[in-house]
């Protein structure tokens, strides 16, 4: 039972690291595909930047400043880092146009700069960043491919975080069940008596730890048994004939017992009954039952040299009003002792 509790827990740990790692693995692809957005954002700048540069020199509105700007995005989207922070991204085809881009780029500003000085370039200047524009619209498709690629991959992870997920609450489950399962039995070791299977003394205590009067239109009857000699028994015979005649006694108050009755070994020798919704006529009814079955036990047991003899003794709340569960077994008690010595006096 522990064996299978660590077993579990130790399977547990093992699917948590699991999970960790594979968390781990998620983010740094998070943020890698956040670096792969970064790319396709500027590369679209590039695409946009450069066509609006060209439109100021036409317009004779020369811009250095974002011919310098747009030399340190395209350095950095082809080497990745700088000042832009971009990552160097690895698709093929992507670094192909790239490639290109920035060869067409070195191009173009030389027409810039050839249009400054001859406005006579600017049909040339205009068809180039025309091309240009084409160039940088199919390298930003490439990064959006390939970024779309990575994001893809990120699905792998996912679904292996929700089974392990799953799995992790599947074993809580499992866990939480054994350790359920585990506390009931305790539970029922704590309260059942290993000689005889009947609950043990604490189970009766708790069921004559009540103080409230019973109530009238509830007939409650409390019945106390004693074992006959069993300091005979245990002497002459020795302790395992002893713990044989009370485990035979227990099974055969126990088959008798009606459903509705609770019956349980209080201690030693000594074993009591409780049962509500009952009337005198039925509990002298169990009486004779249990006394012809413990004669037909006695009669099966008659070679091993154990007999059952009992005294009982019993008290109806009906006929004791204003009485507790607790008082009326007393009663039953005072009872049984007085049928003891009934018997002793026959036998004497």
């Amino acid at each position: 039972m522990q064996k299978t509790g660590r077993r579990t827990i130790g399977v547990i740990a093992v699917s948590v690291l699991i999970l960790i790692v594979l968390v781990l693995v998620m983010i740094v692809q998070v943020l890698f595909i956040q670096g792969n957005a970064r790319v396709v954002n500027y590369a679209g700048i590039v695409r946009g930047a450069t066509q609006r540069l060209i439109k100021e020199e036409l317009y004779g509105n020369p811009d250095d400043r974002e011919i310098t700007r747009l030399n340190e995005i395209i350095y950095d989207l082809r080497n990745g880092g700088g000042d832009n922070k971009l990552t160097r991204m690895r698709g093929e085809a992507y670094q192909e146009k790239l490639a290109e881009l920035e060869g067409e780029w070195i191009l173009l500003k030389d027409l810039i700069y050839q249009y400054r000085e001859d406005v006579s370039y600017g049909d040339a200047l205009y068809e180039k960043s025309e091309d240009y524009f084409v160039l940088a619209d199919k390298t930003v498709s490439a990064a959006e491919e390939y970024a779309d690629g990575i994001a893809a991959r990120l699905r792998i992870p996912e679904i292996l975080i929700v089974i392990d997920i799953l799995w992790i609450l599947v074993l809580f489950g499992i866990e939480a069940r054994e350790e359920i399962r585990q506390n009931r039995q305790l539970k029922k070791i704590a309260y059942i008596d290993a000689n005889t299977g009947l609950p043990n003394k604490r189970s009766c205590e708790e069921h004559l730890d009540v103080t409230e009067i019973i109530p009238e239109d509830v007939v409650t009857c409390c019945l106390m048994f004693d074992l006959n000699n069993l300091k005979t028994v245990n002497d002459t015979l020795g302790h395992e004939a002893g713990d044989v005649l009370i485990s035979s006694f227990a099974n055969v108050l126990r088959c008798t017992a009606p459903a509705n009755m609770f019956v349980g070994r209080f201690g030693g020798d000594e074993f009591i009954g409780i049962m509500k919704n009952t009337s005198r006529k039925e509990i002298e009814a169990f009486i004779e039952e249990l006394n012809k079955n413990v004669m037909a036990m006695n009669d099966e047991q008659s070679r091993n040299g154990i007999r059952i003899s009992f005294a009982y003794g019993y008290a109806l709340s009906n006929e004791n009003s204003h009485t507790s569960i607790k008082v009326l077994m007393d009663l039953a008690d005072r009872n049984m002792y007085r049928t003891k010595a009934e018997m002793k006096g026959i036998k004497s």
